[in-house]
C-alpha cells in the first residue's frame, strides 16, 4: 500500500521526527533533480529519492539509529552492474581476495573509497558532473567533505573477522606468559603493596581457570588440563573458607572442579562444592547475592550440578537467589528494567549518580551478567556503549569518569556476544562487527609481545577502583582479565 512522505514521517519516534524532516526539506529544496517516495533499501523501509528513476539518497530511521544514505555509484548502474558482474565471477573461480569474509572490505575499496573520494576532493567539481548539483557556497563544501570523512571511517572501520588459527595464537601466547609466572598452582598470593596473603583458589585465580578451561575446550593441549588439575588438586578441592561458605566468590572454583570432574569423573574433584551448594539449600535465605558479580562467581555451579545430578532444586534455587538480586535487593532490585543495565550493589541504586548525571553501570559489573546469562536485553543495551576505539569505558554512560579503554569488562562483552551469535541468539548483522572490532582492539591495544596483558582494571566495585588502567599499568591481580580474556576468545574462534 503506498505511504506518503508525511505519513512516514508521523510514524517515527516523536524525538526523531524534527531532524528527519528538517533533513527532507534540505534535500527536496537544495537537488531539484531528485523525487522522494517511501521504498526498501538493505532491508530497511526509507525515504528514496531518486533522479530520473535512479536511487541518490536515502534517509531511514530503524530501531538504534538514523542514517543518510548516499551512494554516487548507484547513479551510473552500467559501471555498478559490470563491477557486481566482475565479482561474481571471481567468486566462482574461489580466489582468496573474494571469499566471504573478504567482501566487506573489497566493497569498502572498490565503492565507498571512490565514493568519499568523489564528494570530498573537489566538491564543486565533481558533483555537478555526476548529480548536476552546483556547490556553490563554501559551507556547502565543508559538508560534503564532512561527508567524505565519514565515508572513508566506514571503509577503515570495514574490520575483517580473525581466523581460529589467529585468535588461538593470542590465547596461547597470553596464557603462557601467565603459566610460566605461576608455576606452582598451589602458590599464595601475596600482595606486599597491600600486606596481604590470600589463597590461590580465590574468586581471581577462579576466573582465569574458567578461561584456561575454555581454552582448553577448543584446543586441547594436555597442559592445560593438567595445569588445572594440578590446581584442584593442591587445594584438595576445597572452597576458601570450607563447605559452609555461603559466599559466591569462594564457589567459584567450583566451576573449574567441575569441569574437570567433567572429563574424569572422579567424585573427590565435586564433593566439595556440592555440599557447599547443598547446605544452602537446605535454608530458605536467597538474598546472598547481594553484588552482581555474584551472578557469575555462582549461578552456572547451580546449573551444572542440577544437570550432572539430574536435579531440579538446583534449578529453582538457583532462580530465586537470581530473582531476589534482580527484584529485590537494594529496595527494587539491582536490575534497571528501563535501561537493561545493572547497578553493581545497592550503595549505586538511585538516587547515586555518576559525575555526569547518569546512573553507574560498571562495565566489568555488567559484563559478569552478560558472561553468565547472554541476557539479550543486556546485550541491546551495551550495544549502542561501544568506543569508537572497540572497547566499553569502565563506566558505560560515564565517559569522563575514568574513561578509555579497559580489557576486563571489553573481554566480558566479547563473550557474551560471541556466544550469543555462535548458538544463534543474537542478530548477526547487528552484532557481529561490533564484536570482531572489540576482539580486533583488545588483541591490538593490550596484549604485549610476552602475552601480558595492559589496560586491566585492578580490583574493586566501581569505575574509580582499580586505577590507574594502562598499557603498562600491572593490576593488583593479574589472573581474572586474562580468565575473562580467554573466556572471549574461546568463542571468538568459533564466530563464523
Amino acid at each position: 500500500m503506498f505511504m506518503s512522505i508525511p505519513t512516514y514521517l508521523s510514524q517515527q519516534d516523536p524525538s526523531r521526527q524534527p531532524l528527519l524532516s528538517a533533513i527532507h526539506t534540505i534535500i527536496i529544496n537544495t537537488d531539484k533533480t531528485v523525487q522522494p517516495e517511501i521504498g526498501t533499501m538493505m532491508g530497511k523501509e526509507m525515504i528514496i529519492y531518486k533522479a530520473k528513476g535512479v536511487f541518490k539518497y536515502g534517509l531511514a530511521s530503524v530501531k538504534n539509529y538514523m542514517s543518510l544514505h548516499a551512494m554516487p555509484i548507484y547513479c551510473a548502474p552500467v559501471d555498478l552492474a559490470a563491477i557486481m558482474a566482475q565479482m561474481k565471477e571471481e567468486r566462482k573461480k574461489n580466489t582468496n581476495m573474494f571469499k566471504t569474509k573478504n567482501w566487506q572490505l573489497i566493497l569498502s575499496v572498490i565503492i565507498i573509497v571512490p565514493v568519499a573520494l568523489a564528494y570530498g576532493i573537489a566538491p564543486a567539481t565533481i558533483l555537478p558532473r555526476l548529480f548536476n548539483f552546483t556547490v556553490n557556497t563554501t559551507n556547502l563544501v565543508h559538508v560534503f567533505r564532512v561527508i567524505m570523512v565519514l565515508y572513508l571511517a566506514t571503509a577503515i572501520n570495514a574490520q575483517k573477522a580473525p581466523g581460529k588459527k589467529a585468535v588461538l595464537k593470542t590465547m596461547e601466547l597470553t596464557n603462557q606468559y601467565f603459566m610460566s609466572k605461576w608455576p606452582d598452582t598451589g602458590k599464595d598470593i601475596v600482595l606486599v603493596a597491600k600486606n596481604k596473603t590470600w589463597p590461590s583458589h580465590i574468586w581471581t585465580r577462579a576466573v582465569y581457570y574458567e578461561g584456561l578451561m575454555a581454552l582448553y575446550s577448543v584446543d586441547k593441549k594436555p597442559a592445560y588440563y593438567d595445569y588445572a588439575v594440578d590446581w584442584g588438586t593442591k587445594h584438595n578441592w576445597s572452597l576458601r573458607d570450607g563447605i559452609k561458605t555461603r559466599n559466591a566468590d569462594n564457589q567459584c572454583c567450583g566451576q573449574t572442579y567441575i569441569d574437570l570432574y567433567q572429563v574424569d569423573k572422579k567424585e573427590e574433584r565435586i564433593k566439595d562444592i556440592k555440599a557447599s551448594i547443598d547446605l544452602m539449600m537446605t535454608t530458605d535465605k536467597v538474598d546472598d547475592w547481594n553484588w552482581i558479580d555474584a551472578i557469575q562467581m555462582a549461578l552456572p555451579v547451580y546449573t551444572r550440578l542440577g544437570v550432572i545430578y539430574n536435579d531440579t532444586n538446583y534449578f529453582h534455587r538457583m532462580y530465586g537467589m537470581y530473582a531476589f538480586t534482580k527484584y529485590k535487593h537494594g529496595g527494587n532490585g539491582l536490575y534497571n528494567t528501563a535501561e537493561h543495565l545493572w547497578w553493581r550493589d545497592k550503595d549505586f541504586v538511585p538516587p547515586y549518580k555518576e559525575p555526569n548525571g547518569q546512573s553507574c553501570y560498571w562495565a566489568r559489573g555488567n559484563g559478569w551478567v552478560v558472561a553468565a546469562l547472554d541476557y539479550k536485553d543486556m546485550c541491546a543495551a551495551v550495544l549502542p556503549l561501544q568506543r569508537a576505539d572497540g572497547f566499553w569505558n569502565v563506566s558505560l554512560k560515564d565517559s569522563t569518569h575514568f574513561g578509555g579503554k579497559e580489557l576486563s569488562g571489553t573481554s566480558l562483552f566479547v563473550y557474551g556476544f560471541a556466544w550469543g551469535l555462535n548458538n544463534g541468539l543474537l542478530d548477526k548483522k547487528t552484532f557481529r562487527p561490533a564484536v570482531i572490532k572489540a576482539w580486533n582492539a583488545l588483541v591490538k591495544d593490550c596484549v604485549h609481545d610476552n602475552g601480558f596483558l595492559g589496560y586491566v582494571q585492578g580490583t574493586g566495585k566501581e569505575p574509580k577502583d582499580g586505577q590507574p588502567v594502562s598499557y603498562d599499568n600491572v593490576p593488583d591481580f593479574e589472573d581474572y582479565g586474562l580468565g575473562a580474556f580467554l573466556l572471549g576468545g574461546s568463542e571468538m574462534t568459533k564466530l563464523k
